[in-house]
C-alpha cells in the first residue's frame, strides 16, 4: 500500500515514538509492536520499519534499531583540538564527536555558534587543513573562538533538548575504563562502526558520558583498541583483509552481485587503476606479468556491466587504460570472456569518441559469442544511427529486452508501413531477387515526419548512455518534487519534459551530433543542422483546424504554425510550452508539450529568453503540479 505523503509521515512518526518508548528493537520486534498497536497489516508495518528515514534512527552492532534522540539526551562527548584546527577554526567531526552529531541541525549553540559543514566524500581542504578521506562533516568556527583555548584543549558537545551545544571544557575530565565494555561488543577478529559501538555502550550504561570525559579515541586506545576511520577493532586487527572484504561487500550491494562477481569487478578495476599510472609505451611490458585469475564471472553480462560502471565512476577514468586491460584479458580468455572483454574495450573506445573502433570491438564480441546481448544491443544502436532499420530490428530481435524497447516499437511501425503488402521473407519489390528484409526493408525512403521522429529517438538513445545519467537524474529529481508517490520515480526518468530538456537546454542533442554524427545519413545531418536554432517557446492555440490539426501562434515571434493535433485535443485560447522544429517544408513539435497558465506566459518567456539552464526550466514547468495554495506561497 502506498500512503499519501502526509499520512505516511504521520504513521512514521507514531512508529518512531514506539521505538523511543520500547527500543532498542530488532526489525521483527518493531513490526510486532506496530501490529499490536494496529498500525497497518504486516506488509504495511514492515514497510514503515524498513523505510524509516528519521535522522534519529541508529543501529547497534547486534542489528537492533535505537532512537538516538532519546539515547543521547544529556550525554557529553569531547574532542582534543589539534594545531591545524585551532589555526583554521575547522574541527573534524570524526570518531570523537560523530556519534553525538546525528541531528540535521546546521548549527550548534554556544562557543560562537559553530556550523556543521559538509567536507565531501574525498579529501578536501578547509582553511589549509587537509582532512582524512573518512571525514564527511566538520565544525566550522571563527578561528578567534579557538585561539584562546590553545592546542590540546578539550571542547565538548552536549545534547540538550535535542539541540547540540558546544563549549570549552574547563573541568578535569574523567577517564572511564572501557576495556570490559568494548570487549563485550567487539569479539576478537571483528570490527564495527565506532558510532554503533559507542551507542551500545551508552545504552548499556546510562551513567556513561553524562559529564566530560577524555575523548573517545583516547579512551579506546587506553583500553587496547584502535579506531581507524569510522571503524573500531582490537589492537592487531588485520585491517588489510577487512578493507578487502568491505570493498567486496560494497560492490555486492551496489550492483546486486554475488561474491565471485564482485571479486571480478574489483580485480578488473585494480588492473585498470594500475595501468592508469603506466605510460602507454610501457603498458605491454607491464601486462606481461599480469594474470587473468578472478574474472571468470564476466561471463555474466551483469558483472561486466558492473565493472564498466565501477571504472567509469572513477573521477580519473582513463578509457585507454580500460582498452589495454580488456585487450590483455581478451587474449587470454575463453570464448564468453573474450566477448565480455571485447565489449568492455568497445565501451571505453566509445567513451573516448573512437566510434569506428568501438563498433569493431562490439562486432568482435558478437563474433566470439553471438549470444552476448550487451554487444548486440550496442551494435543495434550503430545500425539505427546509420539508418539501417532492418538490421536494427534484426539485432534487437536477438536480445531479451530489445523487442519491448521504444526504438524497436517505433522502427517496427515505420518499416511495417513501408510496403505493407510484403512479408519480411518475400522477394523484394525492386526485382533484385533478394529477400525484402535484406534488400529494401526500412530503406525505401522515409517521409520527413518519420525521419524527424527517428532522429529525435536517436538522440534520446545516445543520452541513455552512462555519462548522461547524472544529468537525467538531476532533472528527474527536480521534476519529481511535485509528484505524489515514490512509484512515479521510474516514470519521471522517462518523462518527456525531462528528456527534452536534457537534449536541448542541457546539450544532449549537440553532444549526440558531435560524437555520433559520423554515423548519420546525410539527410539526418541536414535535418539536424536546421534544428540547431529551434528554441523552446510558448504557443497560443488560436484555433482547432479542420480534422486533426491545430493552429499555434508563437508568442515570441508571432509566427503561426499548423501542426498535427495530439491525442489530447487542445482548445482555442490555451497556452503550451514546447519546441517547434522545421521538418521539410513544415514544422513539428518535438518532445514535451506542457500546458501553461495564461498569467504565467510572460514570466516563462522571460525565463526562456534569459538562457535559463535546464534545472530552471524543469522547475518552472513542474511547479504547476503543486496545489495552487502552495504554489502561491513565497517559498515556492
Amino acid at each position: 500500500m502506498i500512503y499519501r505523503r502526509e499520512v505516511a509521515d504521520s504513521l512514521s512518526d507514531r512508529a518512531f515514538d514506539l521505538l523511543r518508548t520500547h527500543g532498542p528493537l530488532r526489525d521483527e520486534e518493531w513490526v510486532a509492536l506496530l501490529l499490536r498497536e494496529r498500525l497497518g497489516d504486516r506488509l504495511e508495518a514492515l514497510d514503515l520499519v524498513q523505510n524509516c528515514d528519521s535522522p534519529a534512527l541508529g543501529m547497534l552492532p547486534d542489528g537492533r534499531n535505537i532512537a538516538l534522540d532519546t539515547l543521547l539526551e544529556g550525554r557529553v562527548l569531547t574532542h582534543r583540538l589539534t594545531r591545524a584546527e585551532v589555526a583554521s577554526g575547522v574541527v573534524a567531526v570524526d570518531a570523537d564527536l560523530g556519534p553525538i552529531l546525528w541531528t540535521e541541525d546546521t548549527s550548534l549553540e554556544g562557543l560562537g555558534g559553530a556550523r556543521v559543514g559538509f567536507a565531501g566524500l574525498g579529501s578536501e581542504v578547509f582553511g589549509g587543513q587537509r582532512l582524512e578521506d573518512h571525514v564527511e562533516e566538520v565544525l566550522m568556527l571563527d578561528p578567534s573562538q579557538l585561539t584562546p583555548l590553545g592546542v590540546g584543549s578539550l571542547i565538548a558537545v552536549t545534547m540538550t533538548n535535542g539541540v547540540p551545544r558546544l563549549r570549552a571544557v574547563s573541568e578535569t575530565p574523567s577517564a572511564p575504563d572501557l576495556s570490559a565494555a568494548l570487549e563485550a561488543h567487539l569479539p576478537s577478529g571483528s570490527a564495527h562502526e565506532v558510532d554503533e559501538v559507542l551507542w551500545a555502550l551508552l545504552h548499556a550504561d546510562p551513567a556513561l558520558c553524562t559529564a566530560p570525559a577524555l575523548p573517545l579515541s583516547e579512551l579506546v586506545a587506553a583500553a587496547g583498541f584502535v579506531v581507524r576511520g569510522i571503524h573500531i577493532a582490537r589492537t592487531g586487527f588485520d585491517w588489510d583483509e577487512f578493507d578487502a572484504e568491505m570493498e567486496i561487500r560494497v560492490v555486492m550491494a551496489q550492483y546486486q552481485l554475488d561474491n565471485d562477481g564482485a571479486y571480478a569487478v574489483l580485480t578488473f578495476a585494480v588492473l585498470v587503476r594500475a595501468l592508469r599510472a603506466v605510460p602507454s609505451t610501457q603498458r605491454a611490458a607491464f601486462l606481461r606479468d599480469a594474470g587473468v585469475a578472478g574474472i571468470q564471472a564476466f561471463s555474466d553480462p551483469d558483472v561486466a556491466m558492473a565493472a564498466y560502471l565501477e571504472i567509469t565512476d572513477d573521477p580519473d577514468y582513463d578509457p585507454s587504460a580500460v582498452i589495454a586491460a580488456a585487450e590483455h584479458l581478451r587474449a587470454r580468455s575463453t570464448t564468453t570472456l573474450a566477448a565480455a572483454t571485447a565489449w568492455l574495450a568497445g565501451k571505453a573506445a566509445e567513451d573516448d569518441d573512437l566510434i569506428a573502433l568501438a563498433e569493431q570491438y562490439f562486432q568482435d564480441a558478437t563474433t566470439a559469442d553471438p549470444h552476448w546481448e550487451p554487444a548486440t544491443s550496442d551494435l543495434a544502436r550503430y545500425a539505427f544511427d546509420r539508418g539501417d532499420l532492418a538490421r536494427t530490428i534484426a539485432l534487437l530481435d536477438r536480445t531479451t529486452q530489445g523487442p519491448s524497447t521504444p526504438t524497436y516499437l517505433i522502427v517496427q511501425a515505420i518499416i511495417a508501413a513501408d510496403h505493407p503488402d510484403l512479408d519480411r521473407n518475400d522477394r523484394c519489390w525492386c526485382g533484385s531477387g533478394r529477400k525484402y528484409k535484406i534488400c529494401h526493408l526500412g530503406n525505401s525512403g522515409l517521409s520527413m515526419p518519420d525521419r524527424a521522429r527517428l532522429l529525435y529517438l536517436k538522440a534520446i538513445e545516445h543520452c541513455e548512455q552512462v555519462d548522461w545519467w547524472p544529468v537525467r537524474q538531476e532533472l528527474a529529481e527536480i521534476r519529481s518534487e511535485h509528484w505524489e508517490t515514490d512509484e512515479e520515480w521510474l516514470a519521471v526518468l522517462h518523462d518527456p519534459l525531462v528528456v527534452d530538456v536534457m537534449l536541448d537546454e542541457c546539450g544532449g542533442f549537440e553532444d549526440f551530433l558531435r560524437r555520433r554524427g559520423e554515423l548519420l545519413p546525410e539527410a539526418d545531418l541536414s535535418l539536424a543542422e536546421r534544428w540547431r536554432d529551434a528554441r523552446r517557446s510558448v504557443f497560443e492555440v488560436e484555433s482547432a483546424g479542420e480534422g486533426d490539426t491545430v493552429v499555434l501562434r508563437d508568442l515570441r515571434t508571432g509566427d503561426r504554425h499548423t501542426v498535427p493535433a495530439d491525442a489530447s485535443t487542445a482548445a482555442a485560447g490555451e497556452f503550451y510550452c514546447g519546441r517547434m522544429v522545421p521538418v521539410g517544408a513544415g514544422m513539428m513539435l518535438v518532445g514535451s508539450v506542457e500546458e501553461v497558465e495564461a498569467d504565467r506566459c510572460a514570466e516563462l518567456l522571460r525565463l526562456l529568453d534569459s538562457d535559463a539552464d535546464g534545472a530552471d526550466v524543469i522547475e518552472f514547468l513542474s511547479v504547476r503540479e503543486l496545489p495552487e495554495s502552495v504554489r502561491e506561497s513565497p517559498e515556492v
